[in-house]
């Protein structure tokens, strides 16, 4: 790795790391590793990486990029890291950059957390943001 930035561990030993690359063109590569060091999951994307984070039980990862002048601007990716596979990969329907991200384990749910505003949790599946009612409540709020 060029610049292994970011460094997230799990519960079981996996373990994430965010290569922010050398270079003025904006991209970084997100890479999933087992507790042996082998490679589970890398994905290279045309964007700055920004957050990261692995699920306690090492089931999934998080993969945010930064905002860049293609498609994978400003994307939250969600892995797999059995299948080795993205579940999903969107822009957050909450328009928001997170403080941190975590993960609901029992639910296995994703969740961006605001200090100021809570937590919003995304499906897992297909990154459905399901409390969009709270989320416009928090918008109009907001001003």
């Amino acid at each position: 790795m060029e610049r292994p930035n970011d460094g997230r561990v799990s519960d079981s030993g996996r373990f994430a790391l965010s290569d922010w690359r050398f270079g003025d063109a904006l991209r970084s590569t997100f890479l999933v590793f087992d507790s042996q060091g082998e490679i589970l999951v890398a994905r290279e994307f045309k964007a700055n990486a920004l957050h990261s984070e692995i699920s306690p039980d090492g089931r999934f990862a998080i993969f945010v990029t930064a905002r860049s002048n293609n498609a994978d601007s400003s994307r939250m990716s969600v892995f797999d890291i059995d299948s080795a596979t993205i579940l999903w990969s969107k822009r957050p329907e909450t328009g928001l950059l997170a403080d941190r991200y975590e993960f609901d384990a029992a639910k296995a749910l994703p969740l961006l957390v605001h200090d100021d505003r809570g937590s919003h949790s995304f499906s897992p599946s297909d990154g459905a943001f399901p409390d969009s009612d709270r989320r416009e409540a928090e918008r109009r709020r907001q001003g």
